[in-house]
């Protein structure tokens, strides 16, 4: 037997006794009364017990210290705010005195020039351009 008959018999087992609780509940009242009345008894207790345990609680416990650290506090202004700018600017002070002039030692590593070797390939290209140019030209 595969677990799929086990099911369809265990379905069918139940559905008769779905089928029987009728004729059970007609046949013996007290036991079902009895069986409602001991439940909700069972509850009520159930239900007495956990109010009767939330009274009990002192006033120092730890969840209550818990959130009593994490309870809300006021944040000072100055963590909030910056601070006033003050109405002055102050000087601008340059690192350096400004030169009047400049030799060609201080401007030689600032100084590309623009017809040296690295730029001799687009130069010759650019003739190249132009020399077509003006010969198509009548």
């Amino acid at each position: 037997m595969g677990w799929l008959e086990t099911i369809q018999d265990f379905a069918g087992r139940a559905g008769d006794a779905l089928r029987e609780l009728p004729f059970f509940f007609k046949t013996r009242p007290r036991l079902v009364i009895t069986g409602v009345g001991a439940a909700a008894a069972v509850c009520a207790a159930a239900l007495a017990a956990a109010l009767l345990a939330g009274r009990g609680l002192e006033p120092e416990t730890p969840g209550r210290e818990i959130s009593g650290s994490l309870s809300p506090r006021a944040i000072p202004v100055e963590e909030l705010f910056l601070p006033d700018e003050p109405d002055f600017l102050p000087e601008v002070l340059l690192g350096r005195d400004r030169r009047e002039q400049w030799t060609v030692e201080d401007a030689l590593p600032y100084w590309t020039d623009p017809l040296g070797e690295e730029s001799a390939p687009p130069l010759n290209r650019m003739r190249r351009i132009v020399d077509t140019i003006m010969e198509r030209v009548p």
